[in-house]
């Protein structure tokens, strides 16, 4: 994998959903408000679509047991700040590929936008406990093709938890990041950087911070 490659795409990118560039972008506030007395919150999702039949419907996201099950695959990021607003969401699609893989994408993308935006000491959440295990306990190693293939990205990932202080853990999975993995695998657009809140997820948005950032 190309690290480098993602790592341009994801700092250069200020593109809407709609894959036009966002001309009220501002490179020295691109948050558009004040850092807020807490942590901002980066929720990511994998989507990995193949074609196994599971409790009656297509399994997403399997549990990885080196058994390596590849379908179209894409991911998605929603941030917000300390009081649950939006403030920026992405996707990517990168082609078959793996539950662990297209999971790893996520996050480092996650990890990537943090680190350009500046948000230091930010939380990083995932739903794939073994893609977040990969990342924060370092005595692991890579001994599968998977994970080899994958070694590059966890690196970097380890790299931007550090150098931002960064959070990682595993939590249930995030609706709207959800939603944005499953709106990577039909648009296939190698990254999109999204701005404003899409419609489809605009309730999502504003219930999950009316019940979860309360204050």
């Amino acid at each position: 994998m190309d690290v480098a490659a993602v790592a341009k795409s994801v700092m250069g990118n200020y593109n809407n959903i709609n894959g036009k560039p966002n001309e009220n972008y501002d490179t020295n506030n691109p948050i558009g408000w004040a850092l807020p007395t807490g942590p901002y919150k980066m929720s990511t999702s994998g989507n990995c679509r193949f074609n196994q039949i599971f409790s009656g419907g297509i399994a997403i996201n399997p549990p990885f047991d080196g058994t390596v099950q590849t379908g179209p695959s894409g991911f998605g990021g929603i941030l917000r700040d300390e009081r649950g607003r939006w403030v920026r969401g992405f996707i990517g699609f990168i082609g078959d590929s793996d539950g662990l893989t297209v999971e790893f994408h996520g996050i480092h993308c996650g990890l990537l936008l943090l680190d350009k935006l500046g948000l230091k000491g930010s939380v990083l959440e995932s739903g794939y406990l073994a893609a977040t295990k990969w990342i924060t306990d370092k005595s692991y190693h890579p001994t599968t093709k998977v994970m080899i293939n994958c070694w590059d990205i966890v690196v970097n990932c380890r790299r931007l938890v550090d150098k931002n202080e960064i959070i990682v853990r595993c939590c249930p999975s995030n609706k709207c990041a959800d939603k944005f993995a499953n709106m990577a695998v039909e648009k296939r657009e190698p990254f999109m950087e999204i701005m404003d809140v899409p419609n489809e997820i605009k309730e999502i948005v504003d219930y999950e911070s009316s019940i979860m950032w309360r204050n």
